[in-house]
């Protein structure tokens, strides 16, 4: 029996799908494992890399559809999945030797429900690691995924899921980019009972490549934004749990943050007036629950947006 289901999402990336398959063939001391392809209605020469790769290797499987997006795509590799675990990886990035065998012994030896490693984000200029889980020690998982959580948190990437309770629970993933991750994540935690566990190194190489969805500017990230607190809130009604919680306000405020970035980074007109606008609808009362670092944040954007830019600017080498 494969152990692990691994479902890899393909558009346009003849160039960089090797890199991203022989890090995971090569894995030393892995578990069984399964590649589920998903070729994602590619027009170049990606197609014809899958079909070599599946010719030679009896675990994977090349699964071809009509260009719908990422999500769509993972929900077909899910439909395929026949592992007792099931991962999700990117076609550009890569792993670090061990990350398999790592995250497969430590949720087998926890039987947890969810295991979760650490992260390298590599950018054209500069490296970033991320390795403390916000859910590391936590007695409320879910509200401290919606008020501190990082990027390792909200990805899929470095995670290993129980695929029964995914399938038990329905959880499919929605089109939308930038937020369908967290929202499948928020979702999968909502249904936890065995716990989590960590393997607190960085091994998931995620790639921060120019042009990519999240370093381009996009006009429609207030809508996505809006649109993840609005499911995220009909979850929790769903659910049975505190749909009005202020853990909720905390991420709609986070994700104003995050928006004001987005602005600062890649729109380059009426910033200032941009960042006035979006701070007219923060919630104060959320003060209480935010980190120092996002409270300094918003205090310093109210005062002056300009210097806020400056300061932001100058921290990112942009």
């Amino acid at each position: 029996m494969k152990q692990i289901s691994i479902i890899i999402p393909v558009y346009n990336s003849e160039h960089l799908i090797a890199g991203c398959l022989d890090s995971i063939i090569h894995q030393e001391k892995r578990p069984p494992i399964e590649i589920i392809l998903v070729n994602d209605g590619s027009t170049d020469g990606t197609l014809a890399v899958l079909e070599k790769y599946e010719k030679e290797y009896d675990f994977i499987k090349v699964v071809t559809q009509e260009n719908q997006k990422q999500s769509a795509a993972r929900n077909n590799g899910l439909k395929q999945a026949s592992g007792k675990y099931v991962m999700f990886f990117d076609s550009d990035d890569y792993l670090e030797d061990g990350m398999l065998s790592a995250m497969y012994d430590t949720i087998e030896a926890d039987k947890s429900d969810l295991c979760i490693c650490g992260i390298k984000k590599i950018f054209p200029d500069r490296t970033e690691t991320e390795t403390e889980s916000c859910l590391k020690n936590s007695s409320d998982p879910i509200a401290d995924f919606l008020t501190h959580h990082r990027e390792m948190d909200v990805g899929l990437w470095n995670k290993i899921f129980r695929l029964d309770k995914i399938r038990q629970n329905g959880l499919v993933f929605e089109n939308g980019n930038f937020f369908e991750d967290t929202l499948f994540v928020f979702k999968y935690i909502c249904n936890i009972s065995e716990g989590i566990s960590f393997v607190e190194r960085p091994l998931y190489n995620l790639f921060k490549r120019e042009n990519s969805t999240t370093t381009k500017y996009n006009a429609d990230i207030e809508i996505y934004s809006g649109r993840l607190v609005r499911k995220i809130k009909e979850y929790l009604r769903e659910k049975g749990l505190e749909e009005d919680s202020p853990y909720v306000d905390v991420l709609e405020t986070r994700n104003l943050i995050h928006i004001v970035h987005h602005n600062l980074k890649f729109n380059q007109t009426n910033k200032d007036e941009k960042i006035r606008q979006l701070l007219s609808g923060v919630n104060l009362q959320t003060f209480r629950y935010m980190s120092n670092k996002y409270r300094i944040a918003l205090l310093l954007m109210k005062i002056s947006p300009s210097l806020y830019e400056k300061i932001y600017l100058r921290k990112k080498n942009v």
